[in-house]
């Protein structure tokens, strides 16, 4: 984001400018582009499955990551260790007020007196909770891990991926176009261009889409912004991909995007997007027909 954000990381890897489809990297405003992590998994899949499908090195390393565990359902599975199970209810005494507002929303507490994650938590809210609310630094995994976490399990077959993503905006504020003045927060279109670029990301990178002889429609847009996005504090996007058709040669010929836009652990914008892909001939007919 800004020079305050990225100390420690003042030059973050951004996304390959062809997947957002640009030609200069100055204009790629997306990085730690990545798919929300697996928090359960199958003990046997586990054990039997990935350890077939990755290297002794791969095995290991997301296996550091990962404690088996006796679930409720009884059922045993490997859950993430940056999932926090349950939280004792003398934990919760001590939070502020301020405190237990943000927790109130991550965490239900169930009749045995523990507090345990709600269903519709998402993966940015619950490590925010995690590190700035309860202070369990035990339990933070950072982007770099997460992100090469999700490279991995992406080639795992057979194990079950959600068509949800996560990714980080970068705004240099040196930019020649979206701060050509100053400015004191982050401009809306820098946020809309993001969403746009994510949602070509994916399609490219998840859907299979050749990135040439294919052109990305924008069919819908629409955003609505609940306060102004600092440019001190970091920015993430959680992307919900929806209503996915498929080209009969395999890649996804259109699909809804669905972003939130974080910010301290907070949802301060949402962004709905709709986009087709086109053959570069189709396109062109199109356009004769608009002529």
């Amino acid at each position: 984001m800004s020079t305050s954000e990225n100390i420690g990381n003042p030059d973050p890897e951004l996304i390959d400018k062809k997947y957002v489809h640009k030609f200069k990297d100055e204009n790629v405003h997306i990085y730690n582009f990545r798919r929300t992590l697996c928090h359960t998994i199958d003990a046997d899949f586990f054990e039997k499955n990935m350890r077939f499908s990755l290297t002794e090195e791969e095995y290991n390393y997301v296996l550091s990551f990962y404690s088996r565990q006796l679930l409720a359902s009884g059922t045993q599975a490997y859950v993430f260790k940056g999932t926090l199970a349950s939280v004792s209810a003398k934990e919760v005494e001590q939070l502020n007020k301020q405190e237990w507002r943000y927790f109130n929303k991550c965490f239900v507490k169930t009749e045995k007196n523990k507090y345990i994650l709600r269903q519709d938590v998402t993966e940015i809210e619950k490590q925010w909770c995690l590190l700035n609310v309860l202070k369990r630094s035990e339990h933070y995994v950072n982007d770099e891990n997460h992100k090469k976490l999700a490279e991995i399990l992406e080639k795992v077959e057979g194990l079950k991926k959600e068509n949800s993503f996560i990714a980080n905006i970068y705004a240099n504020t040196a930019h020649p176009y979206f701060f050509e003045h100053p400015l004191d927060h982050v401009p809306g279109m820098l946020v809309l261009e993001a969403c746009r670029q994510v949602g070509t990301a994916y399609f490219h990178i998840y859907g299979k889409v050749p990135i040439c002889g294919i052109e990305m429609v924008l069919v819908e847009l629409k955003a609505k912004f609940d306060s102004y996005v600092e440019l001190n504090f970091p920015v993430k996007l959680l992307i919900r991909i929806d209503d996915i058709k498929q080209h009969k040669k395999g890649y996804w010929s259109s699909a809804t995007e669905e972003v939130l836009v974080f910010q301290n652990g907070h949802k301060i914008a949402e962004v709905k997007i709709r986009g087709n892909c086109v053959d570069k001939k189709t396109l062109n007919r199109i356009k004769s027909r608009r002529r």
